[in-house]
Parts: structure tokens; sequence; C-alpha cells
């Protein structure tokens, strides 16, 4: 520092050229203590002449802060009172400003030689503050004496030992003040080591009057020797005693068969480490390793880093209770020999731990069978606890010992509830059986497969499996009791809805007719399988749509009249075209339903086979389960048997119907004809006319026909097995060749559709529709209808042949066209056929010629039916008949 910026300027540039140092300036004293408190320096440079004070007084408060930190006072004001205030102030150095370039030069080297001085203090001062630290904190007892034997040192330990005060003997001759070591051996090892300057460690016998065993350490320098020295009397006694138990235990060893081993324990670090000391012939027996090996290995040595780790904790812990302790070890030392039973008794000499004794028993086998049966255990706990089933214990006066998870959901009780409470599921009406089957299994008998009923904790009542298992002490007493219980009420449930249902089956077996068999399976469905929802549509072949048969009063509350479904419009008939069940969790997910806006969620559709279909249906999503799916499934088998059987028995009636009058038409319609050849055939006996002959000819010939007519209708409905493609207008054509048409005339239209059938069988259902418009005219059964519209009385009618028409002609126009429907017709401009009539003309027999046999148009009909279609019969446009065929399956 400097009152002149410009020359502190130039003592900062001077200094950086004769030496390495970095000056700072400040322009007064209070800039430089600020300085001071925030940068590390090493040196402070001040003139004595400051704005405010002088040098001299900033030195001094420097020296108040760090008086360790060197001081000059370089200044121009030289004088023996300045120089004398520098002194008193304790300057480092104070250096007069000459006027030459020296002193620029002289104020660098001793601001160097001052910086070096007092670091070298610095570090000086530290290691002698660390060393005596150190010294003092030491367990060891320490002195030192220099080259002429003189102590310059002596520790409290070492005084405590020597009962001298360290003060007391410092300075003083070694030989002098300890003259019992002077001639020993002791004073040799000092001397020898004082000479060749080496550091030596040896144990020592200090004998009279101290009479005790240290561990001393020497160590010379050019100044003399420090010794350290610790006592180990006690140690050396121990040692003693331990050589002769040690002795003891090599004896045990030798004579023992039983695995056992000697550690060597030694605690003079901060853990215990150990050391293996001998094996009994038995370990090295029963491990295969033997005493040579391991003698003097640690655990670690011998049995690798991981195992030795554990051992040695195992070793830690019996030195740190200071008692026997007992474990279990895995410890792989032969592969019949990897599980011991091993216990450890420490052996204390003097309150220390000096040796172990281990004794270890090959438990293999044992820990295998316990593993084995550990493994038994988890599996049967994990078994029972996530059984299905209540598997629960209870003691010999009935108190809950067990309680699964399978019991908490069954009963609603938790474990924690019904644990050591008498069992809470039996109901009191129950109790007597409880005790019978409690004592039964007190007595040890086992209960298996035996059905009873308990109560839930919210009342329901319970169809129960009941298996009972009683366990015994080992005296054999029964102790508890082991219940297993399995919930069968669903399938109580179920076979009581089964023995409902095939009553019900028995009722629809003997049910006539398909509303009667609809009756019984909706009701069914609501008293047996609580289905309230349910409906039965038949398929009505003639509309090609699923009508309604009935349906419970639920769902005609909810929905009234049952819709009809035609192709396409619904789930229900693809359900029903395509023959299986189906089952909806939500309809309102399903593209296709019939009613978008429909109240229901869950449906199930039950195909009946070709007869319609079966129902039900809930508002709330996922209502059915799999065992309500099934039952409804074999309600709806039973329900198509039912139709099946129903239809069977109506076509057999039916068939026999017409077998009967079947049977009196050929009784009738044979006898005419064969009388009229019979009677003809004498009189041409006897005339020998050729006319009567020929009545007989034309008498067989109507025989031949109606024989040929009966056999076609003895075909019947019998279905078409091997259809092929059928042309229907070439078939027509084909027809009208083998029919004696006269003048009559049929016109084909070129749109007539192909169709599958039988071609034969199709020839004879055109052949029977152009005979009876050619033969019958169109005429009706009743006469007198046709005689009306034709206009004219029986006794204007034309002669005619005998298989020719009364009341109509043979120049009949027939015409065979296409429907819209894909399906065909046959018309004819005859007289027509009045509606009152319509119905009757496809019967047996019905015939308005006596020459006819009856049969043409119930042929056609069952040709029809044989292929799956309709037909049916109306006015053509011509104001005669028409036949309508439906050819839609």
């Amino acid at each position: 520092m400097n009152d002149d910026s410009a020359f502190a300027d130039l003592v900062r540039t001077k200094l950086s050229r004769f030496g390495d140092i970095d000056v700072r300036t400040a322009a007064d004293a209070e800039t430089a203590m600020e300085q001071l408190a925030t940068i590390a320096v090493d040196c402070v440079v001040t003139s004595y002449a400051l704005p405010a004070g002088t040098g001299i007084d900033l030195l001094e408060e420097v020296q108040a802060a760090d008086e360790d930190l060197p001081t000059v006072l370089f200044t121009g004001r030289g004088s023996e009172e300045v120089a004398s205030r520098a002194t008193r102030a304790d300057v480092s150095d104070y250096i007069p400003i000459r006027p030459n370039q020296e002193k620029f030069k002289l104020l660098a080297r001793r601001i160097e030689t001052l910086v070096d001085a007092a670091r070298k203090r610095a570090a000086a001062d530290r290691m002698s503050d660390r060393f005596r630290r150190t010294l003092e904190r030491a367990t060891d007892a320490i002195y030192a004496v220099d080259t002429d034997w003189r102590i310059e040192y002596m520790n409290e330990k070492m005084g405590e030992r020597v009962g001298r005060e360290p003060a007391a003997v410092v300075g003083k001759t070694l030989w002098e003040e300890f003259p019992s070591i002077v001639g020993t051996e002791l004073e040799e090892r000092y001397r020898t080591a004082m000479e060749t300057g080496e550091a030596v460690s040896f144990e020592q016998y200090v004998g009279e009057p101290f009479g005790y065993w240290v561990d001393v350490r020497v160590f010379p320098d050019e100044d003399g020797l420090t010794v350290f020295s610790q006592e180990i009397t006690e140690r050396k006694e121990r040692q003693r005693e331990y050589r002769e138990l040690a002795e003891e235990y090599d004896a045990l060893l030798d004579t023992s068969g039983d695995a056992i081993f000697l550690l060597d324990v030694d605690t003079t670090g901060q853990e215990p480490t150990f050391q293996f000391a001998q094996l009994s012939p038995g370990y090295e027996t029963q491990t295969g390793l033997s005493t040579e090996e391991v003698t003097g290995r640690t655990p670690r040595d011998v049995f690798g880093e991981e195992r030795g780790a554990e051992l040695d904790a195992n070793y830690r812990e019996c030195v740190e209770q200071r008692e026997p302790i007992s474990y279990r070890e895995e410890l792989m030392v032969a592969p019949d020999a990897r599980f011991w039973e091993t216990s450890l008794a420490p052996v204390i000499v003097d309150d220390e731990t000096v040796r172990i004794v281990g004794i270890a028993r090959n438990v293999t086998e044992q820990v295998r069978r316990e593993r084995t049966l550990e493994q038994t255990n988890q599996r049967l706990e994990g078994l029972i606890e996530a059984a299905p089933l209540t598997i629960m214990e209870i003691d010999a006066d009935g108190n809950v010992l067990r309680w699964n998870k399978g019991a908490e959901e069954m009963f609603g009780w938790s474990s924690e509830e019904v644990i050591g409470e008498f069992n809470p599921m039996v109901p009191e009406d129950r109790q007597t059986e409880f005790e019978a089957h409690r004592q039964a299994a007190l007595e040890g008998s086992p209960i298996r497969g035996k059905e009873i009923q308990r109560e839930t904790k919210d009342g329901r009542r319970l169809d129960l499996l009941l298996s009972v298992a009683p366990i015994s002490d080992s005296d054999g007493e029964v102790t508890s009791i082991l219940a297993v219980l399995e919930d069968i009420t669903e399938q109580k449930q179920l076979e009581s809805r089964l023995r409902s249902l095939q009553r019900t089956a028995q009722q629809l077996s003997a049910a006539q007719s398909t509303g009667e068999i609809g009756d019984l399976a909706v009701d069914a469905a609501v008293e047996i399988l609580g289905l309230e929802t349910t409906a039965i549509w038949a398929y009505d072949d003639r509309e090609h749509a699923l009508v309604p048969i009935t349906e419970t009063s639920k769902a005609r509350e909810l929905f009234g009249e049952s819709p009809r479904f035609t192709p396409g419009d619904s789930l229900a008939w693809d359900a029903f075209e395509s023959g299986e069940v189906q089952v909806f969790d939500d309809v309102s997910e399903q593209a296709g339903r019939y009613n978008e806006d429909t109240e229901m969620r869950s449906e199930v559709q039950v195909p009946l086979g070709e007869y319609g279909l079966l129902s039900t249906g809930s508002p709330t999503t996922q209502k059915f389960s799999e065992t309500d799916v099934d039952l409804f499934r074999i309600l709806g088998s039973t329900v198509e048997a039912s139709l099946a059987r129903a239809k069977r028995e109506a076509e057999l009636k039916r068939q026999n119907e017409r077998l009967d009058q079947f049977a009196s038409v050929v009784a009738h319609d044979l006898r005419n004809p064969l009388t009229v050849a019979m009677g003809f055939l004498e009189v041409a006996a006897e005339t020998r006319d050729p006319e009567h002959f020929t009545k007989v000819e034309s008498a067989h010939a109507r025989i031949e026909r109606l024989i040929e007519d009966l056999l076609t209708l003895a075909r019947g409905e019998t279905t078409i097995e091997d259809a092929e493609e059928i042309d229907l207008g070439a078939v027509a054509r084909e027809a009208w060749g083998y029919v004696d048409t006269s003048e009559a005339t049929v016109d084909v239209a070129d749109d007539v559709p192909v169709v599958a059938g039988d071609p034969g069988r199709l020839s004879q259902l055109f052949e029977n529709l152009f005979r009876n418009a050619v033969e019958h005219g169109s005429t009706s059964p009743d006469s007198q209808a046709r005689q009306d519209r034709e206009g004219r009385s029986p006794s204007s009618s034309r002669t005619q042949s005998d298989d020719a028409v009364e009341y109509g002609g043979k120049d009949v126009t027939i015409t065979v066209g296409k429907r819209a429907d894909g399906g065909f017709y046959v018309a004819d401009d005859g007289v027509g056929i009045p509606p009152e009539d319509r119905e009757s003309v496809f019967d047996h027999g019905v015939t308005t010629n006596e020459g006819g046999t009856g049969f043409g148009l119930s042929i056609v009909e069952d040709i029809a039916k044989a292929h799956g279609w309709t037909v049916s019969v109306g006015e053509s446009s011509e104001g005669g008949a028409r036949f309508d065929f439906d050819t839609r399956r």
C-alpha cells in the first residue's frame, strides 16, 4: 500500500519482474483489510504514509487478525523512530527506500524469504500438533530417547506403567532412571537398533520391579529412538492356558468318531477372524476334508467367498453371544452330505474367546424329507385356499379352527368372524344331525358324500355334499375334524328342473296340435325355467314366414301382438335359417335386429328344425347363464320333437283318410267300368255286334287309365331326392304331345322358368292339367252352375265320347306362363271353376265326367307338394280356370 497510486503501480510492476509474485494494491487501510478478509494473502507490504493513519497502524491491525502473516514496512521515511515503532509492532521486516534499482530486487527477495519461512513454520506447527495429539491418544506406551540415551518424551500411558510422571523423567538418562533394564536383553536390543538404524519388533519380559510382558516396536532415526510398547501379559497368560486346553481338545478329537472341528479365534482386529485348527477323524470321514487341508486356513479359503462369509457370520455370533449356539447350514462337501445340524461352543480363556468347538451332524436325508413334506404342505395349503369348496376344521367341541377362502365365499362369514366360534352355519333344525356327524368323526369314522343342508350368513339354505375325516394325534386320539363341503344347490335345482322338463315332455308327447304344443312350451319356460318373456313361431311354407303361435303373458304385456318374421328382417329369422342356437348378451349391439328400439337386451333363439323358432329374452344384459341356455335348448329339442310327431301323426291321419277315400274310390270306380265291360261282353257274345266289343274295349281302356292314375297317386307327396335343372317350357311342350288334344291349342311362354325337379313327374303334372282342360273343359262338379254360365241345358249338349266332358268342348286354348314371383301358371279359356268349388277340386275322386277317374288334379297337387311347391286354383283372364304354382321353398 502507498498513498501514491502511481508508486504502487511501479512497485507491482517491478516485483512481477524479479519473482513469481502476484501483487494486489489497495488505496487505503480499510480497503486493504477488506481484501484480506476475502482473498488468501501470503505477505502484506505497506509504506509508512497512508491517506488515513500510518502503515505501522495497518500492520498492527494485520498482526491482530493473523499473527503468522508476514509484514513488510517499505518506506522512504527511514528514521530510528520509524524503525523502533516497526520493531515494537512485530513487523516481519523494515526496508527503507533507496534511490536505486536494487531496492525492488531486495524487496522481492525479502518477500520470498519471509513467505517461505512462514509456510515452513505453519507446516511444522501442524505436524507437531498432529504428532502430539496422536501420541497422547495412542493406546500404546510411548517414549523417546536421544542419541545420548536421554529421555526426550514419555506419554501418560508409559508413565502409568512405570509409575513415574512423564515430566519428571524427561531429560534424564534412560539407564539411570530405570537401572533394572541394564544388562538385560532389552538393553541389548535398544543399543543394536541405535547402532544399525533398523526398526525392530519383539516380545520381551520385563523383570522386577515391573514383572510384565510387552510387545515392543523400536524406530530409530538420526535423533535417537522412539519406542512403542504394548503390555501383553494377559495375552501371554491366555496363550499358555490355551495351549493346555488345546492339548486336551486334541486328545478328544483324536479319540472321537463324531464330526468335530476346532477353530482358532483372533479377536485383536475390529472383527474376530477364524482359522481351522483341527478336524476329528469322524469329520474327515463324513466330509472328505482333512486336517492337513484346512489347518491355518479361513472358512473363505476352504469353502469359497460366499459360503465362507456365511460361516464367519455364524462363528461371530457364537463369539458375540459367548454361549453355545445351534443352527442348520448348507455345506456341500459330498453328494450325500449337503445339510448339517451344527452346534458351536466358545472356548473362553480369561474372559476372551480363543477357540470355537463345533460338532456337525449330517442331516441331508432328514432335510430332504422335511422339504418334501414342506412342499407337500405348501401345495396342500395352496390347494385348500384355492379350492372352490368349503374346507374347514373344527375341534372336538365343534369350534372352528380353519376356514378357507372357499368357505368365506360359500357362506359369507370371514375367517376372523368364525375361527374360535361354534360352527355358525348349522341351523337349529339341523343341530341333531350335526352332533351325530361330529360324534361319528370323533369315534374315528369318516363320512363321504353325505347330502346335508346348511345356512349362509344371509339366511339362504344350501344343499351340500359333506365329506369328513377325523384327525388324530400321535396317541391316536381324535383332536379335530376336517370337513369338505361341496355346494350342490344348483345341481339339485337343475335336477328338479330336468325332472319338470321330463314331465313337460310327457305332456308334449300327448299334445295333438301345434297350438297345444306351443301353450305347453311357454308354460314350461315360465314355470320351470323362469323365462317369463318367451314366444314360439311356426314356419308357414305358404307365406315363407315365421308366424307367431303363442307367447307368455309377460311378452304380450311388453310387446303386444308378436310380429311375423320374413327372410332377412330379423335375428330370429337368421337363427331359424342357420339352424343354430343364437345367444345374444346385448341385442342392442347386434346389426339386423327386427326392432331397433327394442327393450330386449339378452336373447336366446332356439330353432325348431323346419317347424319354427323358440325365443326368450330379458331387458337385462348378459342375463342367461350356460345352464339357462342348455335347459332352454332341451325344451326346444322337446318342442321340435313334439311338432315333428304331431306333423307325422297329422300326416298319417290324412294318409289314412286318403287311403279310406282311395279304397272307396277304387271300389266304386273300378267296379263301374268292369260292370260295363262285362255287360257289353255278354251282349256282344250274344249278338256278335262289333259295336258292343268297341264298348268293351272302351271300358277296358278306362280301367287301364284308372290303374295308371292310381299308381301315380300311390306315390303321393314322396319328396324328390335327386332333383335336376328342368326347363318347364320344354317339359310342357313334350307333355302336350302325350295328350289327345283334339282341336285344343297350347301357348307356352318363352320365359317359363327353369326349376329343380323330376322331369318324369313334372311331365305327369302337365299331362293331367292339359287333359283336365281338354277333357273336362274346366267344368266344375256343379253341372248346373256351368249350364247357367254357358246359357244352355243338358239337352243342348252335343254328342260326345265317353271320356268327353259334359257341356265342354275340345277347342279350348291353354296357356303356360311365368308368375311374377318366379313360379308358373297353367290357364285355359274354358268355363272355369266357381269359387265355392275350388277347394274341393284337388280331392280324390272328384270329377264331372262319367268317363273321368277323379284323380287328375289330386295327382297334380301331390306332385307339386313332392317338389316343395304350393298350387292354388283361380280364374283366368279369359274366365276359365287358372292353376298357380309357387315354387319358392
